[in-house]
């Protein structure tokens, strides 16, 4: 998004935060041509956060996963470190 010298010059005296400005646009609401983001939009984006992290420890405990796609359908998923070159070359070890 293109930013205005006005716009650039009022964040700087208003102590506002160029991620501040950022995080309302991708988290807050728009009402016309303004982007709000309150506490209670905060909290909700934190929680959020919070659950993704949960998730992502998780699946680093379980080493990483693969997911495998064709035509926008999911065939198969399973741990990264669970598959086996040789076995699915046909070798034996």
């Amino acid at each position: 998004m293109i930013k205005t010298n006005h716009y650039r010059s009022r964040i700087q005296q208003r102590g506002v935060l160029q991620s501040t400005v950022d995080l309302a646009i991708a988290y807050g609401s728009k009402r016309g041509d303004k982007f709000i983001l309150g506490k209670k939009q905060l909290k909700v984006v934190l929680a959020e956060l919070d659950q993704l992290r949960k998730q992502v420890l998780k699946a680093v405990d379980q080493g990483g996963v693969v997911a495998v796609e064709s035509e926008g359908c999911l065939i198969t998923a399973y741990r990264l470190d669970s598959f086996s070159k040789s076995l699915a070359n046909g070798k034996s070890t």
